[in-house]
């Protein structure tokens, strides 16, 4: 009987009605398939075509291993690789460089014994760590006193290093000079940021340098680099509302400067103030040249738009 079976018109018919059934299974299949998975099932009807009930088998083991398995997240991390454009992260590197520089200081003043925290304390002279009035205030508390006796030296060098550099960049000062007008303004900032004065003495350099700027000002240097340090000193340690109307005033003075709007950007995220954010954002975007934008602050920018300059 089973000779009967390997008759050519036996099998003929077996691939016929094989045929008629794949198709009909095809024509259900690519109804309830999704779109992405139609050239699956098509491939396993011509396979089964060639290979009948053996097609079947193998195409529906390979199509459960697909989706049990496999993904198309693969061409979508493609598109996103090829795509993708390295963020401008120097602002990031440049706080890790710095977070870097004074973890060691905050440990060794803290943790070690006493001749490295003198070490310590005195390579503050010559180092580059911004707030060196808080390390020095470690060594004063310290109780050690050959210790606080470093400390109260190194301060009083790293304070006496301030004055004479401000000196200088004073004497050096020209009005028609931008250079020399940022060296300045500059030496005044960094003694105001170390931290190492407090009281009376940081009250009378903040007054002297608001009066610089002041003066200059008002002798008609209105360059957009004083109104933006004059803008921010009353953000940080003057009246917030002057300073707002300085940078405005200086964003219509100059609106192709984008300083000013970076000052205030900063200040009212500070704040949380979304609404402002959006409207110095939408101002910047409209007047200032992406090139006019500095690298390190770039990437923070379009970050707050959620899109590319």
């Amino acid at each position: 009987m089973f000779n009967n079976f390997t008759q050519p018109v036996w099998i003929l018919t077996f691939y016929f009605i094989h045929g008629v059934l794949a198709f009909l299974l095809l024509l259900f299949l690519q109804k309830r398939a999704e779109e992405e998975e139609q050239g699956v099932v098509l491939w396993i009807f011509t396979v089964s075509l060639f290979l009948p009930v053996i097609g079947e088998i193998f195409g529906g083991m390979v199509w459960y291993m697909a989706r049990r398995f496999g993904s198309n997240d693969i061409l979508e991390s493609y598109e996103e690789y090829v795509t993708y454009k390295p963020p401008m992260l120097e602002q990031i590197r440049y706080e890790a460089r710095a977070s870097y520089d004074m973890q060691p200081f905050s440990e060794t003043l803290t943790d070690f014994e006493a001749r490295s925290k003198q070490d310590a304390i005195m390579r503050l002279i010559n180092s580059d760590v911004s707030r060196k009035g808080h390390y020095v205030n470690l060594g004063l508390t310290n109780q050690n006193s050959e210790m606080v006796h470093y400390a109260a030296t190194t301060r009083n060098l790293l304070i006496d290093n301030h004055e004479k550099e401000i000196q200088l960049a004073k004497s050096e000062y020209t009005p028609d000079d931008t250079t020399r007008l940022k060296t300045l303004l500059s030496a005044y900032e960094r003694f105001l940021k170390s931290e190492l004065l407090e009281g009376p003495s940081l009250s009378r350099l903040e007054k002297e340098y608001k009066g610089f700027m002041e003066e200059e000002l008002a002798s008609g240097n209105d360059r957009p680099l004083l109104l933006e340090r004059l803008g921010e000193f009353h953000l940080y340690r003057g009246d917030p509302s002057t300073g707002v109307e300085i940078l405005e005033s200086m964003n219509e003075k100059h609106p192709l400067q984008a300083e000013g709007y970076l000052v205030l950007l900063r200040y009212y995220y500070g704040r949380k103030d979304w609404k402002k954010i959006r409207s110095v954002l939408s101002a910047l975007k409209e007047n200032v040249p992406k090139t006019n934008i500095p690298e390190s602050r770039r990437f923070i920018v379009e970050h707050l738009l959620g899109e590319e300059l």
